[in-house]
């Protein structure tokens, strides 16, 4: 029997078969009661009466289980059988109820009691013969019955056991192949459940994945356009900051819009790291100075009603880690708990300890809290409690996968009221690891301000023709360069820039710096098409949005690549090499804070 099936077919046949035999036998205990008074044998009317009321108790008393019931229901027919045939005689119904005895276990246990059943009634046969034999089983004194031969005993008895075994066998092995089949089909029913469940799940993750690469779609077309805003607002900046006095307090203020531009550009970096699935540059990061620049950014976000502290007991915590990653998940767990407080007044803390060789970034609040439900799916993609306008559910998400991928893990408890606590554990460097120079001069440049970058006798300077489409990045590029030393002819339509590169009009050009996406001829198809033509003009790809594919085919061409938005140093280094031709990408080494120069990974671009 197979206790899983609770309602299995030998459990109905009990049920049922113990209803009927309450109600038949309450049907005809009245003409069998007259009988046996009308017959003179009250043994029967006593055994009768004692079995109708035990067959009451086992079928209604509660608490048995069904293996109780039913050995209970065939001890009862065996009782009556054996005092039938002590009461009245072998020929009557006590041979008939005692060959049924096998035939009902094998409804109710199978044939493995059908076989015990068979057994037991074998053996209450002999003794009934014996009982024959010695003329103690038939009629009492008086009833004008003969004796019962014993032969006649044998013979019934063995004929009726004989058609019992193969009764209760056939319908035991019958029942039991029905009770598998039936454990088979609720074994697969309830596999075909976990399979629609997975397949559900599944499809949600394929869902998940597609809006992931939807947003990977949406962020490769934002981040050129991005990027050609950053440029001029980079350059711009730098420009303003320069030409101020050293004791200026708005140097400081241009330092700030410096490091939120980077910032900026890092942002789209990380987006498209994110839905790439890329690694970044890892260097020792100290957890201290990355929190005192993330203070200062939340305190000039944060309204006054929200009163900024921190707890620092590990000043020294250093850990292996990308600081714009790391700085993005700050913000963005400072932001959240902005949220959370943003109607009322609150404190958000900032925490960092030392346990256990991990270092503790925590972030709490006093706000609105979460309940259970909420927490359980606070970092799922996606996932948000504000409304369609007011986040993409994407924080805690891109805090979990950062923290996952260097090894951390991210702990949030919160209750509804009761402010909410988010800790970021992260590995701890050995204490001899030391941080990196957070403001690494780059590598003396090829070209430098000022320079003639020829050295060609009679010619102060070299010619570049600058191809973009977007006038402000145009515009800044060439000052830029102009203020390097070149000579600069900039160029909107590519089209137009290839009739340049291959007419022999005026001096000959010493670099093409075009940039990738426009609206005629990408700068990839620009360059292909200008070396077809016959020009060998060296060339300096830009963009701000770099894929393998693309630096690929830039590889082919034998064109360097740079990355927007770029500083100064970095457009000064990038246009340096280009002119000189170095190597392959394998031969070019990255300056410290670059961009991306050919030789970089898309997925693992420089930091600035």
């Amino acid at each position: 029997m197979n206790p899983s099936l609770i309602h299995s077919t030998r459990e109905t046949i009990l049920r049922t078969t113990l209803r009927a035999c309450v109600i038949l036998g309450g049907i005809a205990y009245v003409p069998g009661a007259w009988a046996s008074v009308q017959g003179g044998i009250p043994e029967v009317l006593i055994l009768t009466t004692a079995i109708y009321l035990a067959l009451i108790l086992v079928a209604f008393v509660p608490g048995l289980g069904f293996r109780a019931r039913g050995v209970s229901l065939l001890a009862i027919i065996l009782v009556l059988s054996v005092g039938l045939v002590v009461a009245i005689g072998p020929p009557g119904a006590g041979a008939i109820w005692l060959m049924s005895v096998p035939v009902m276990a094998g409804v109710l246990l199978g044939v493995r009691g059908a076989i015990w059943s068979l057994v037991g009634v074998a053996v209450t046969c002999v003794g009934l013969g014996i009982l024959i034999h010695l003329n103690l089983a038939g009629p009492l004194p008086g009833a004008g019955h003969p004796g019962y031969p014993l032969a006649a005993w044998i013979a019934t008895s063995g004929s009726l056991l004989f058609l019992s075994a193969i009764l209760s066998i056939a319908v035991g092995l019958l029942l039991d192949r029905l009770e598998e089949t039936a454990s088979l089909e609720r074994e697969g029913r309830l596999q075909l459940e976990a399979s629609a469940r997975e397949q559900l799940l599944l499809e949600s993750r394929l869902r998940q994945s597609q809006k992931l690469e939807a947003l990977g779609t949406l962020a490769g077309g934002i981040a050129h356009d991005f990027n050609n805003l950053l440029v001029p607002l980079i350059a711009g900046t730098e420009e303003a900051r320069d030409g101020l006095p050293s004791d200026s307090p708005a140097r400081g203020h241009l330092d700030d819009v410096l490091r939120s531009a980077s910032r900026g550009r890092d942002l789209v970096r990380r987006i498209l790291t994110f839905s790439r699935g890329g690694s970044e540059d890892r260097v020792p990061v100290r957890l201290v100075e990355l929190l005192d620049e993330a203070e200062r950014l939340l305190r000039h976000t944060f309204p006054a009603s929200i009163r900024l502290e921190r707890v620092i007991d590990a000043p020294e915590a250093e850990v292996l880690a990308d600081p714009a990653e790391l700085h993005q998940v700050v913000m963005n767990l400072g932001t959240n708990a902005y949220l959370a407080m943003e109607d009322t007044v609150g404190t958000l803390t900032l925490g960092l300890r030392s346990e256990g060789g991990e270092a503790i970034l925590s972030v709490r609040d006093t706000g609105i809290g979460m309940d259970a439900e909420t927490l359980a799916r606070s970092m799922d993609p996606f996932f948000t409690t504000r409304g369609p306008d007011e986040g993409t559910g994407l924080g805690l998400s891109t805090v979990h996968g950062i923290v996952k991928g260097l090894g951390g893990r991210v702990s949030l408890s919160s209750e509804p009221g009761g402010g909410t606590t988010a800790e970021v554990r992260l590995p701890l460097l050995p204490t001899t690891a030391t941080a990196p120079d957070p403001d690494p001069s780059p590598v003396e440049s090829p070209v430098r301000p000022g320079d003639a970058p020829s050295d060609e006798p009679g010619r102060a300077k070299r010619r570049i023709l600058l191809v973009d489409d977007d006038s402000s990045v145009r515009s800044v590029t060439a000052r830029l360069l102009e203020r390097m030393g070149f000579e600069i002819v900039s160029v909107a339509e590519s089209e137009r820039a290839l009739l340049s590169l291959i007419r022999d009009e005026g001096p000959p050009f010493d670099l093409l710096l075009t940039d990738q996406t426009m609206p005629q001829l990408s700068g990839l198809e620009l360059i292909r098409r200008s070396r077809a033509e016959g020009s060998e003009v060296p060339a300096l790809l830009m963009s701000g949005f770099l894929s393998e594919a693309m630096i690929d085919e830039a590889r082919a061409l034998g064109t360097r690549v740079l990355a927007k938005p770029f500083v100064r140093e970095e457009l000064q280094r990038a246009v340096g090499l280009a002119l000189e031709g170095a190597g392959t990408r394998r031969d070019v080494e990255k300056a410290p804070g670059t961009g991306l120069y050919e030789g970089d990974s898309p997925s693992n671009p420089p930091r600035s």
